[in-house]
């Protein structure tokens, strides 16, 4: 898929969405990312981002659908890199780049966020991780009576496409991978999905998105948002803590602290019923296993280090059912 991400983007595509916007293409410097074509520049004493996301990665759709609801957390006081519109009045600015309009690039642009992410042990302190537990809750409370504009632009519910993914890209030589997926999915269809559990959430929100300033937390890259349940977004933090590189297992003092704390933050927004807490290790397993098929999707080839981690030993912590984290998380 990058290699078609690549070789659809030109400099008349940037020069185009440059237009749009009506920012001085001189200006502008281009940021390392991933799939994503990231610029930032500075106007009228301001510091903006500017984003090209090709239609193999995003639909334009779901990018409005994107604009939108971050636009609506900030109305609402959440802190977020909320979306600049065009002088044409539009959130999102379509770069068609093959003159058929199959292939084109969904360009947005939004103030470039200051602060610093978490990154050494000493950094997760129990105010900033009860800050993340409470930006988490604010969200999901804005999120059970949140509306898109129209359903053409609604995100993605959590299994969209996941099947076929599945099926797809898992190696026939892994059935029992293949029977675990599908063991968790049945699990999944047992949960409730009522307004009070399930929602339009982040499904992101590790340490990497977001950015600590004045311990405000300012939430950036929503590109993973849709409909999930409101614990699995509350499980994701703690999977990606340990597996910081610096996490040493079992570091069972940090993970109850961590989750006590996030958690005293989530409630101060938001309510959710205690029996959300005893899934959270299945939630682990469903991410754990999501991440499996993502990267067989990406073809397994120039793995990141994190990537690398990730995959030692994962066939068979997923074969086996091995807890992610050996946690009661039903008892913090």
């Amino acid at each position: 898929m990058m290699q078609q991400i690549i070789d659809a983007y030109s400099d008349a595509v940037l020069d185009e969405a440059a237009k749009r916007f009506g920012i001085d293409k001189a200006k502008l410097k281009r940021l390392h990312s991933f799939e994503n074509f990231i610029y930032e520049f500075e106007r009228d004493g301001a510091e903006l981002i500017l984003r090209l996301t090709h239609s193999s990665d995003m639909s334009a759709d779901f990018m409005q659908g994107e604009t939108e609801w971050v636009s609506h957390l900030a109305s609402n006081g959440v802190s977020v890199a909320c979306p600049v519109p065009s002088p044409s009045g539009n959130l999102v600015e379509v770069i068609d780049a093959s003159g058929s309009g199959l292939s084109y690039f969904s360009s947005t642009v939004s103030p470039k966020v200051k602060g610093v992410h978490l990154l050494k042990p000493q950094d997760y302190t129990d105010e900033v991780i009860t800050n993340w537990g409470r930006v988490l809750g604010r969200m999901h409370a804005l999120a059970k009576d949140y509306e898109p504009s129209s359903e053409r632009i609604r995100r993605p519910h959590w299994d969209e496409g996941e099947e076929e993914r599945a099926r797809k890209y898992l190696p026939r030589s892994q059935p029992r991978v293949m029977q675990r997926w599908h063991e968790l999915v049945e699990h999944a269809r047992t949960l409730d999905t009522g307004k009070d559990s399930y929602g339009l959430v982040h499904d992101d929100l590790y340490s990497m998105n977001f950015l600590v300033n004045d311990r405000e937390i300012t939430v950036i890259d929503f590109g993973d948002s849709r409909y999930d349940w409101f614990a699995n977004d509350l499980a994701i933090p703690i999977f990606y803590v340990v597996r910081e590189h610096w996490f040493v297992q079992p570091d069972n003092d940090f993970v109850r602290r961590f989750m006590r704390c996030i958690l005293e933050g989530y409630l101060s927004e938001n309510t959710l019923e205690s029996r959300w807490l005893s899934e959270i290790g299945f939630f682990h397993k469903l991410r754990e296993l999501l991440l499996y098929i993502t990267l067989y999707a990406e073809g397994m080839k120039d793995l990141d280090p994190w990537s690398e981690r990730f995959m030692q030993g994962r066939r068979e912590s997923i074969e086996q059912s091995t807890p992610i984290i050996e946690a009661d998380f039903s008892h913090l």
